[in-house]
């Protein structure tokens, strides 16, 4: 089932193989596949790439309990957990590790644990109650479930989606301890699936995860986003909004549901959605920069250059980041600044940069240096209208 997957991913790699999360999403879909030693180079990789990649770390540590390397992969667990014991997604991992490889107090702690940290989530309510039947308490067992049912009902009731219990799947999965990885296997296949046009196998994918991890904020999102992909924007607002309800700290959730208020032209609730997104994930640059150019839409120009100068401050080579601070400060009035932005890094010899550039030059009538611009643009990308159009502009 994963073998076009697969493919896709490996010439991925070959191609970037410097990119730890190219490694690491290899490894995880080598996991889902069955293929534990590559998995576990792939997934090893990544953490060469990257030390603190909790996912790969995560994702790694069962495949080594899978190889029958149980007490490495936890050692390699432990100081995960311990550089964020709050974390709920790093809990609920040492959770069911633990369940599954022999450590059955520690993971019904652990798991105990992760129902506080996510409340308003069902799934980790289903792992609880697997945890209480293996160690043989059917009562604390039938009351997990019953929660993980009421935790359905209230989702529904705010949001409209998830389903109900009938839709949970069998007991048995969720007894097998399977790895978080599992479902970001489910997720990067199902986005595989669409990329592909085979949109049907997509959310059927996406709905047979649903049944197993109810109420997965990151599930949730991945539908809403996919909903959206397939131009239905109203009911990939309420994926989002349930995302939201389950885990306020979903920032992609915030993000996306910021896109979707865009395109619906409700831009105040778009940018608080987005500040909001921002606020969650500071150090994300590409967050810094669809908040800029969202503000730079709607005029606040200032704010935009902000954002922009704070996106470079994370990540001096983004030259996206690079062109939304050239065109703020344009609307500012700032041609000089902008021009200088636009000259000193990889992005200087990007068509929209000489497009740009040019237009402020001729907007202090240095048409010869625009013209010269605008030709070198047309040099690169000679069907790139926005450079013909601008240069057939200009004044003899």
């Amino acid at each position: 089932m994963h073998a076009e997957w697969i493919a896709n991913l490996e010439t991925m790699t070959r191609s970037r193989p410097g990119h730890a999360d190219l490694w690491c999403a290899l490894g995880i879909a080598l996991h889902a596949a069955g293929r534990l030693d590559e998995a576990d180079h792939a997934l090893g990789k990544a953490i060469e790439l990257n030390r603190g990649y909790a996912e790969a770390v995560v994702a790694r540590a069962f495949v080594l309990g899978e190889l029958g390397r149980p007490r490495e992969g936890y050692a390699a667990l432990r100081p995960v957990f311990a550089a964020a014991p709050n974390d709920f997604h790093r809990v609920f991992a040492l959770g069911v590790f633990a369940m599954r490889f022999g450590w059955r107090d520690t993971g019904v702690a652990q798991l105990r644990r992760a129902c506080e940290l996510l409340p308003h989530a069902p799934f980790p309510q289903l792992f609880l109650a697997a945890a209480h039947a293996d160690l043989g308490d059917g009562a604390a067992a039938a009351r997990a479930r019953r929660t993980a049912v009421e935790r359905a009902a209230e989702l529904r009731a705010r949001t409209g989606v998830t389903g109900d219990a009938s839709s949970f799947a069998d007991a048995s999965f969720h007894r097998s301890w399977p790895s978080p990885s599992t479902l970001r296997a489910q997720v990067r296949h199902a986005e595989f699936l669409l990329q592909s046009r085979r949109a049907a196998e997509a959310m059927h994918e996406l709905d047979v995860a649903r049944s197993r991890w109810p109420g997965d904020p990151m599930l949730l999102v991945e539908t809403g986003r996919q909903r959206h992909l397939l131009d239905d924007g109203d009911d990939a607002a309420h994926w989002f909004e349930a995302a939201i309800a389950v885990d306020e700290g979903s920032h992609r959730a915030w993000l996306e549901l910021s896109f979707v208020n865009a395109e619906r032209g409700d831009l105040a609730n778009a940018v608080d959605r987005l500040r909001r997104a921002v606020e969650l994930r500071p150090t994300f640059p590409d967050y810094r920069y669809q908040f800029g150019t969202l503000l730079l839409d709607v005029g606040r120009s200032a704010e935009a250059a902000t954002q922009f100068e704070q996106a470079l401050i994370f990540s001096p080579s983004h030259g996206h980041g690079a062109l939304g601070l050239a065109r703020a400060y344009a609307q500012l009035g700032r041609d000089e600044d902008a021009l200088e932005v636009l000259g000193r890094g990889a992005w200087r010899d990007w068509p929209e940069s000489l497009v740009l550039a040019a237009e402020l030059l001729a907007r202090s009538s240095r048409v010869v240096e625009a013209r010269g611009e605008l030709e070198k643009a047309l040099r690169i990308a000679p069907s790139f209208a926005a450079a013909r159009e601008a240069l057939a502009g200009l004044p003899a």
